[in-house]
């Protein structure tokens, strides 16, 4: 039988990395940085999208069950080049990105 959280955390490895970069770069000013941010959000809102059905984790059913508005608003910000905006949907206290980090918690490149 197959860990599906493993499996969704595995993919999201290198999107989150990504992410974090460009949310960084947009900040200093580089609208070519956007992009990148919509890439990669995007691909992280993918695997949000799937839920938590069949995974038996607290973090990840928590995480599941906000990431999807959270990076829908990163994306939106991010179309809109609002680097205020992605960065308070990136590093939102009770939303934000970090949340992917305990949902994964354990797990290989986590």
């Amino acid at each position: 039988m197959s860990d599906l959280r493993a499996e969704r955390c595995d993919r999201m490895v290198q999107p989150i990395v990504d992410l974090t970069a460009s949310v960084l770069a947009s900040q200093i000013g580089n609208l070519d940085d956007f992009d990148d941010v919509i890439r990669a959000a995007e691909a992280v809102l993918a695997v949000a999208e799937l839920g938590s059905f069949g995974i038996d984790d607290d973090a990840y059913i928590d995480w599941a069950g906000a990431a999807p508005a959270t990076f829908k608003l990163i994306i939106e910000a991010a179309e809109r080049k609002d680097k205020k905006a992605v960065w308070l949907a990136f590093a939102d206290p009770q939303t934000g990105v970090y949340r992917v980090s305990a949902a994964c918690q354990g797990l290989p490149r986590w």
